[in-house]
């Protein structure tokens, strides 16, 4: 009875240590995708495929992570997309495919950003744009082309950190020459200003009424510094302090990455006396 026992858990064992196959199919009984799996993790190579039994994708996986070279289809059978990936992040040359075979974008990858200089190209093969990026972000100087050839325009990029300081200008600016309209570009429209007053009861204002303050009459004389800007993705924290002659201001300024830019959403203010 015990050799029979060891013998099922042995068997159990080896059946569940190597891959087990899988496969889904659409309501129509064509192949949507083909795998295997092990310890419920995908593993090495996977097929996709549009509902017209064309390939959709294919390439493979590590401990259920995308790893090596995979590639990608239009519907009508051309390469979209092919690149590699390690544990799940893109990395080195990727290139993109139009349609009709021309070349779409090409340029690299590392730890999962895009990097370095990229190139962007119309259907005929000419080129539409080309510039340098840091961490997925365009940065620098880009150039714009027609499908002529003939050079559009050129633009210079801002990252993140140099947009969130222009943002931080307008806060300055619009507060040292008592303009509610520069502010305005600082912060968001649902923004909040948020402190403890003098009688230490806490303290939460609309950043409209705060705009309110601001009457283009006057020119105010302080010190400004940013002691950090902290970015994470679409968030941003930043610390800064408006210095006067008896006082100070410290601001912790809360900004998310808005379809407008970078805005900032919540004003924290504490004052403090020299």
């Amino acid at each position: 009875m015990k050799k029979n026992i060891l013998f099922i858990a042995l068997t159990l064992l080896v059946l569940t240590s190597k891959a087990q196959e899988y496969k889904e199919l659409y309501k129509n009984g064509t192949l949507k995708v083909f795998g295997a799996k092990k310890n419920s993790l995908k593993t090495g190579e996977w097929k996709y495929y549009f509902e017209n039994g064309k390939i959709s994708k294919t390439g493979n996986y590590l401990e259920g992570k995308l790893n090596g070279e995979w590639k990608y289809y239009h519907k009508n059978g051309v390469l979209r997309i092919i690149g590699k990936y390690k544990k799940g992040k893109d990395k080195g040359l990727w290139k993109y495919y139009h349609d009709n075979s021309a070349l779409r974008a090409i340029g690299k990858y590392k730890n999962g950003k895009q990097t370095g200089k990229w190139k962007y190209f119309y259907k005929n093969a000419v080129l539409s744009k080309t510039g340098k990026k840091v961490k997925g972000e365009d940065v620098g100087e880009w150039k714009y082309f027609n499908e002529d050839g003939s050079l559009s325009k050129i633009e210079k990029k801002e990252n993140d950190k140099e947009a969130i300081e222009r943002i931080l200008s307008y806060y300055f600016k619009g507060s040292k020459t008592d303009n509610p309209d520069l502010l305005k570009k600082a912060f968001h429209a649902d923004a909040t200003l948020k402190f403890i007053n003098k009688k230490g009861t806490y303290t939460k204002i609309p950043i409209q009424t705060f705009f309110t303050y601001f009457k283009n009459t006057k020119t105010r004389s302080f010190k400004t510094k940013i002691y950090y800007i902290d970015i994470s993705e679409t968030t941003a924290n930043v610390k800064l302090s408006t210095e006067y002659k008896t006082y100070q201001y410290i601001d912790y300024m809360n900004m998310l990455k808005t379809k407008e830019g970078w805005k900032i959403v919540s004003k924290i203010s504490h004052q403090e006396f020299f």
